[in-house]
């Protein structure tokens, strides 16, 4: 398990959404940052943060938040979007936050090129059939991004990190 924010920043900015969206508790982020600490000899300040938050969402969404902010420039869209990948087919994203994380991602950082274009055409289109407004069934959507999504490796830390 990778101990130091810098190589799991893709994996904190997907914590960062989950937690400002409610889709991720910060209980769970609570026991990693609490684990980290236990385990290493000498845990990052951000841990020590996120685990005297005392599980005070604002609280960790800020100190996420800050951490992200110093290192934007380091976050790899294609592992963030591998993340999300990991998410969406364990369950943990249902279809609605898939697409809102994907929308509000672009927020986050700068996504650039097709994956911008898709990301905006999946959040018009979630629109477009939860409001019955075209032919398409969810299934055929959740298919699509899932189709989307699979263009991206799996390789992540998120998993451990939300079942600490």
């Amino acid at each position: 398990m990778m101990n130091k924010p810098q190589k799991i920043i893709e994996e904190l900015l997907i914590i960062l959404l989950g937690l400002r969206m409610n889709i991720l508790n910060p209980e769970t982020i609570v026991s990693y940052a609490d684990h980290i600490i236990c385990s290493d000899e000498n845990p990052d300040s951000l841990f020590i943060d996120l685990s005297l938050s005392s599980k005070n969402k604002n609280e960790m969404i800020h100190h996420l938040h800050t951490y992200i902010e110093l290192n934007k420039t380091h976050i790899d869209q294609n592992r963030v979007l591998s993340i999300i990948k990991i998410l969406n087919k364990e369950k943990i994203f249902n279809l609605e936050s898939t697409v809102m994380v994907l929308y509000r991602l672009n927020n986050e950082i700068e996504i650039y090129g097709f994956e911008r274009n898709v990301i905006y055409r999946l959040d018009d289109q979630y629109y477009l059939v939860s409001n019955k407004i075209v032919m398409q069934t969810m299934d055929e959507l959740e298919t699509e991004i899932f189709d989307f999504l699979s263009n991206y490796s799996e390789k992540s830390e998120i998993l451990n990190i939300l079942n600490c």
